[in-house]
């Protein structure tokens, strides 16, 4: 059939690939766009929503079900190990079959069992339930992620990516503790925390709405040989854009797109072995941080700095909300700045922020929740940055053949950082080791990220995702 603007000629299924690329490129921002890309979006708010409903409620959890410290860190780390599980499988999935069906099929499954959640009865039975959730958690983001940068249009993918998708799943961290301490005030310590689980399920809804108004990733289409499958998907892209009044330019097409099988073990090729180290390191250094501060930060704010129950969750709302802020920030200058330079200054700053922490607690002997509560909120600026861009850099350093899969192997390296940061504080404070060491600890993984950016980490943020992932 025809292309707007261009006719599509028999050329063979590399060719035809490629005019699909550069038609997709070419697209300005249409309401397709965002009705696809929302949809993701909102799903993605659900997972991060769901992961961090156990520590919005561990605070009401620890007494309701008498969990020691030590139970804690493995109740926090259930989920993580299931997503640490379900990720590859999912990923390796989404290569094979499409990544509409699977998306919908985690988002549902994670939101039935958060409803599970809800009837557990104490410490082994809710950490089963977690850990089965996790594995639907584990495989959604990846996937989601791959989906929605596929989806965008070249010039835009950084700054709609953190707009969009970046924005709504720090926005379910803030959500979580905000529902959390709604649920507590109106329902009581016994019943809301369960009520706050059922609230978790609202992503089944999520995943019927994306069965009805999602399509597959054209991207995907073409790089399996389904080109008929793509160009209808992108004539509706093409249609939307038109009956919005905007122009389609003429798609400039470059050899790009490469017909081969998703390999699992290119991932170590010799084209793609740095990349696939570098992003593991990232992905763990950066969900370490980021898990351990929010699965921990309700109950340290509690236990270490001496805050009642509702004053240290209204904080962690508002830890929250500085974190959706963070993403519009780096989102602003992503494009801008570069994913090099911006993973250095992030990962720089986290690092510094922890150690001063570090030096305050050691020298000074100040351990009260305002101190907590400034090193946690500077060091969130820094790891908020290398949270937003870690999918989307993903997503440009492997091509679309294997997107999904390494995007996925990417959440198991970060799943095994949200596993053992957990546990880890949970191991240094039973030790009494105190506050200084968990901010020391924090501060070393933050610096091994940082040599890693310095040593390994190329540029992407110019041109398509095949240019970038070349």
């Amino acid at each position: 059939m025809a292309e707007r603007g261009m006719p599509m000629e028999s050329r063979g299924g590399a060719r035809d690939a490629d005019a699909i690329v550069a038609r997709l490129d070419r697209l300005p921002f249409t309401s397709l766009h965002r009705r696809s890309c929302g949809i993701i979006a909102v799903g993605s708010f659900f997972d991060s929503f769901d992961a961090l409903l156990l520590a919005s409620a561990i605070a009401v959890v620890i007494s309701v079900l008498h969990i020691s410290f030590l139970n804690i860190g493995l109740l926090i780390s259930a989920a993580n190990f299931g997503m640490m599980v379900g990720a590859p499988f999912g990923g390796w999935l989404a290569e094979k079959f499409g990544r509409r069906p699977v998306l919908i099929a985690a988002i549902a499954g994670f939101g039935l069992l958060s409803v599970v959640s809800a009837f557990a009865w104490d410490f082994l039975s809710l950490l089963t339930i977690r850990f089965v959730e996790g594995l639907a958690l584990g495989a959604e983001i990846p996937i989601a992620a791959a989906l929605f940068n596929e989806f965008v249009p070249a010039r835009r993918r950084a700054r709609a990516f953190l707009f969009g998708f970046g924005t709504l799943f720090a926005a379910g961290f803030l959500f979580a503790p905000l529902v959390g301490l709604g649920c507590v005030a109106l329902f009581g310590p016994a019943l809301g925390w369960r009520v706050l689980f059922a609230c978790g399920g609202l992503a089944v809804f999520v995943a019927a709405g994306m069965f009805f108004v999602l399509p597959e990733s054209p991207r995907w289409l073409a790089s399996k040989g389904r080109i008929r499958e793509a160009q209808a998907i992108l004539e509706r892209f093409e249609a939307s854009a038109l009956a919005g009044g905007k122009p389609l330019p003429a798609p400039a097409v470059r050899p790009q797109v490469q017909e081969r099988p998703t390999r699992l073990a290119e991932l170590f090729s010799p084209a793609y072995r740095a990349r696939t180290i570098l992003i593991w390191i990232l992905f763990f250094v950066t969900y370490f941080v980021a898990y351990g501060i929010a699965s921990w930060l309700p109950t340290l704010y509690v236990k270490v700095g001496g805050l009642p129950t509702s004053q240290a969750l209204s904080l962690t709302v508002f830890y929250g909300l500085t974190q959706v802020a963070v993403v519009f920030f780096w989102g602003s200058i992503a494009d801008r700045l570069g994913r090099r330079r911006l993973y250095i200054i992030a990962l720089a700053l986290l690092a510094l922020t922890m150690l001063a922490g570090f030096f305050v607690v050691a020298w000074l002997g100040l351990t009260g929740w305002p101190v907590l509560a400034v090193v946690a909120f500077i060091a969130g600026i820094g790891n908020g940055g290398t949270s937003a861009m870690s999918f989307l850099y993903a997503s440009e350093l492997f091509p679309t053949r294997m997107r999904a899969w390494a995007a996925s192997t990417c959440t198991s390296a970060n799943r095994i950082g949200t596993v053992l940061a957990p546990g880890a504080i949970g191991i240094l404070l039973a030790a009494d080791l105190g506050l200084g060491s968990v901010f020391l600890m924090v501060s070393c993984v933050a610096a091994a990220g940082l040599v890693s950016v310095v040593v390994l980490a190329p540029e992407t943020g110019q041109g398509t995702l095949e240019e970038a992932s070349a």
